[in-house]
């Protein structure tokens, strides 16, 4: 019901980040009036203001890579698309392995939630080890080691 709205004008042809800002603005509305009801019910089942539930962020486009392990973009009260990965408990390449590796990792997860990606997993994984294996030669021999 929130987001039907959103839906129909979206089947018109407004642009996917109009449409996905819009989404992202009414769930942060929604969450804040469940916030402020809760907290009227605390405050008057308990007589006190001890109890309170805070409305801490937003994570839209969400990719979970196992239980409890994920990455997305995090918004705390504002919208911005190209934010910083928030990524919670997701193994990134180990320590000990290359820079390069690491790098390539971080362009993956970001490649998975942007804006405009049409693509599966699978293929992001694909067309990067493709791009490797292709532009070998062009990758700095330091980062490899």
């Amino acid at each position: 019901a929130y987001f039907q709205k959103c839906d129909e004008t979206y089947s018109n042809r407004i642009l996917k980040e109009e449409y996905w800002s819009r989404i992202v603005k009414i769930f942060i509305e929604v969450i804040g009036k469940l916030c402020d009801n809760i907290n009227d019910f605390f405050k008057k089942d308990n007589n006190s203001l001890y109890l309170k539930i805070v409305y801490e962020k937003v994570l839209f486009l969400v990719a979970f890579a196992r239980k409890k392990k994920y990455y997305s973009i995090l918004y705390i009260r504002e919208l911005n698309f190209n934010n910083k990965l928030f990524i919670w408990d997701v193994e990134i390449v180990k320590r000990e392995q290359s820079k390069y590796f690491h790098k390539m990792d971080k362009m993956i997860m970001k490649n998975s939630i942007r804006l405009n990606n049409t693509y599966i997993m699978h293929q992001i994984l694909e067309d990067k080890l493709q791009e490797t294996v292709n532009n070998i030669t062009q990758v700095d021999s330091s980062e490899l080691v």
